[in-house]
């Protein structure tokens, strides 16, 4: 039996990492720039993930916003959450965007935030 699979069935998975060499790095990083930057006015759920291996799989933290000016300057993800003046920014080593779950999950620079991972995830 052949199972056909849509187009819309199939994962649209985008991956860039900092020190990668692979073709589509760059490609990747600019069409997770432009998904990014439609997030602005959305409602998402920003969870915070910390610890080993096995502490990943429940958010340490998990908070419910709506996205103001979200940009994505160099390797910098900068946004701000509405109603609030401050902007927030994190330094990203490697970002996957899962398209079709409208999810992003984000390792931020070993500097930055030793043995975390962030996860935002689109509502509307």
């Amino acid at each position: 039996m052949l199972i056909m699979k849509t187009k819309e069935s199939i994962p649209q998975v985008f991956a860039w990492c900092a020190d990668s060499r692979l073709s589509d790095n760059e490609k990747n990083l600019a069409g997770i720039r432009q998904w990014w930057a439609c997030l602005d006015g959305k409602t998402i759920i920003w969870e915070v993930f910390s610890g080993t291996r096995e502490d990943m799989t429940k958010p340490v933290t998990r908070e419910r916003l709506i996205v103001e000016s979200p940009l994505l300057e160099g390797i910098v993800l900068r946004w701000r959450e509405r109603g609030v003046q401050k902007w927030n920014s994190i330094p990203v080593q490697h970002l996957v965007l899962n398209y079709s779950l409208k999810q992003l999950d984000i390792i931020p620079s070993i500097q930055d935030c030793f043995g975390s991972k962030h996860r935002v995830k689109v509502l509307n």
